[in-house]
Formats: C-alpha cells, sequence, structure tokens
C-alpha cells in the first residue's frame, strides 16, 4: 500500500509492505541500494530483526554518505543510538509528527 503526505510543496510516497516471516537485510540492503539516488530520506526503527537501523544505516551510507534517515524507537535510548547522533522519532508519534520531522529533515 502506498500513503502520500504533503511536506510543503512535495508530495512524499510513504511505501508501507507487510512482510511475512523474518527480515532478510541483505536483500533489503541490496534492493535499497539499487535506487539510493532516487531515495529521499529513510525512515527505520532502531531495534529490527537480524540487523538493527543504526547498522543499516551505516550499511547504506558507506553507498551513500548524505543520504537523510530517521531513526524510531518505542524503547528508551541506549548508547548507539544517543552516539549516532542520527535524527530520532520517539514511538508512539501521530502522523503530524512524522510529517513535521520529515518536513525538517528534508527541508
Amino acid at each position: 500500500m502506498t500513503e502520500h503526505l504533503r511536506v510543503g510543496e512535495q508530495r512524499v510516497s510513504v511505501e508501507r509492505e507487510n512482510h511475512r516471516g523474518a527480515i532478510e537485510p541483505e536483500h533489503e540492503i541490496d534492493v535499497a541500494s539499487r535506487h539510493l539516488p532516487e531515495i529521499a530520506l529513510v525512515v527505520t526503527d532502531v531495534v529490527m530483526p537480524r540487523l538493527g537501523g543504526i547498522a543499516l544505516v551505516r550499511r547504506l551510507r558507506e553507498r551513500r554518505a548524505d543520504l537523510p534517515v530517521l531513526l524510531t524507537s518505542g524503547y528508551a535510548p541506549d548508547g548507539d543510538v544517543t552516539a549516532s547522533d542520527l535524527p530520532m522519532l520517539d514511538k508512539p508519534y501521530t502522523p503530524d509528527q512524522l510529517t513535521r520531522r520529515i518536513r525538517d529533515l528534508l527541508g
């Protein structure tokens, strides 16, 4: 399912996929890597199976250093998150909070 948000004059598509079973990090990184020039922002959870959000961002930024990211988490920040200097949005959040945060990050 694709949802659309308005961020300033830009229309932002939010792709949602329902995954069955475990997420395959290497496949996800491969798919994202093929589309890195087109990706305006990566929004990822900090805690995920097999490969956490910070590790995912590090891997993607090996291929595109200027890739904007937004981490989300429903857990108290741990050392990796606070030391990462990556933007964070705490869960739960509303669609308006997400839209404002995206607007802030994309200018």
